[in-house]
Formats: structure tokens, C-alpha cells, sequence
């Protein structure tokens, strides 16, 4: 999870990008548990380039997660449209097609029978098609925004195969709010929440807070 989304929204969900009347862009990189092997590994980057005329965004996005024998490499590219609601509010919408390229490199595992048919043949399937789609409300001091960032699922079956298809029961998505309150005119205080369900795993709940 990228729980720095409170800083730059657009990163998980590319409908905020709405919101901004400039040129964005960040860069996210962590690495949990420095020193052990196969230790989780993630890295993004994101660009937004608004068109005020046409209350359109365009952009891309650059993910890469790691853990152990597996990488996932993901190429976003990005739109999103604003609808202006009132002179303090509106509704932007997102559709971000991607491609993702994974590699498992079976062969580097340590097994305790070398002929274990699972590990040795390496993985490796480029351009799996997806597509992510997300809505972002917004306003001076709040905002609330819901993503699904894989409207298909894309399983791979044994080395070569590869089943993507459409199922409303295994798509996963996330919720995420905020709300600013000026403590006075140079602080800020912002609280965030984030509610996320995924396929084979508990719904996940998260609450931060930024004090600047």
C-alpha cells in the first residue's frame, strides 16, 4: 500500500488529478526490511498534464513492485475528466489503460528436490492488458475519491498461458477521504482515511494524519 497518497493523490488514483491546474508529478520509492533478501520492493512515478480548456488531464505512470523471485512492472496511461459542480466544487473522472510485464525467476529458488517441475522454468508475460478507473469529489478543504484499479483479472496458469477476463465478484477497490482544517494561517492539519478490499484478503482500513 502507498500510504503517502495523502500527499499526491493522483498516484493511486488518477480522477484527482482534476483537481490540480498545474503540471504534477511525484516519485514514490520504499523498501521494507533493508538487509533481508527478497525483502518487498516498490517504486512509482507519476505525471499529470492539465488541459483547462477542454477540463481534461492527461498522463502517465511508472510502477514497479518486488518481493522475492517476483517483479511486476505496470505503464499507465492516463486521462481524466472534471465536471464543475458548483464555484467551490467538482467531479472528475478517470480511465487509465495499462500493461504489465512480470517475470518470476523460479530457477533462483532453493528447493529441497532439484526436479521440482514448479522451479525450474522461469516466468515471464509482457503486455498484460488492464485498465484502472476512478472518481474524485472535491473541494476546498475535502475530498473523496473511490478506484478500481484492475477492472479485469489477469491470472496466469502455468508458464505460458494466460486467463484475463471480466468478474464483478473478484474485482477489487478502495475508498479514500480527507479533510483539512487551518489551525491558523501558515498551519494545517490533514486526515486522511483509506478503506481497501482485494480478492483473497481482508478488507484493510487505514487513518493518517499530516500536522504542517
Amino acid at each position: 500500500d502507498v500510504n503517502q497518497y495523502m500527499v499526491y493523490q493522483p498516484l493511486v488514483n488518477y480522477a484527482a488529478a482534476g483537481s490540480y491546474d498545474e503540471i504534477s508529478a511525484a516519485i514514490y520509492f520504499r523498501n521494507q526490511w533493508v538487509g533481508f533478501e527478497g525483502a518487498p520492493v516498490n517504486y512509482a512515478m507519476q505525471v499529470a498534464l492539465p488541459f483547462d480548456d477542454v477540463n481534461s488531464s492527461f498522463g502517465i505512470r511508472l510502477m514497479r513492485d518486488q518481493i522475492g523471485v517476483v517483479s511486476s512492472d505496470v505503464v499507465s496511461i492516463n486521462y481524466a475528466y472534471s465536471f464543475q459542480l458548483t464555484s467551490k466544487s467538482a467531479l472528475s473522472f478517470s480511465l487509465s489503460p495499462k500493461f504489465g510485464f512480470v517475470q518470476e525467476k523460479r530457477t533462483d529458488l532453493t528447493t529441497a528436490n532439484d526436479y521440482d517441475p514448479l522451479t525450474n522454468t522461469n516466468i515471464q508475460q509482457n503486455g498484460l492488458f488492464n485498465a484502472e478507473f476512478g472518481s474524485y469529489f472535491f473541494q476546498d478543504n475535502f475530498y473523496v475519491g473511490a478506484v478500481i484499479p484492475n477492472l479485469l483479472r489477469n491470472n496466469i496458469v502455468g508458464t505460458n498461458n494466460v486467463e484475463t477476463y471480466f468478474s464483478p465478484k473478484e474485482t477489487g477497490w478502495f475508498v479514500h477521504s480527507g479533510y483539512e482544517w487551518k489551525t491558523n494561517r501558515a498551519n494545517h492539519l490533514n486526515a486522511s482515511a483509506l478503506v481497501k478490499s482485494d480478492l483473497g484478503s481482508s478488507l484493510h482500513a487505514e487513518l493518517n494524519l499530516l500536522y504542517q
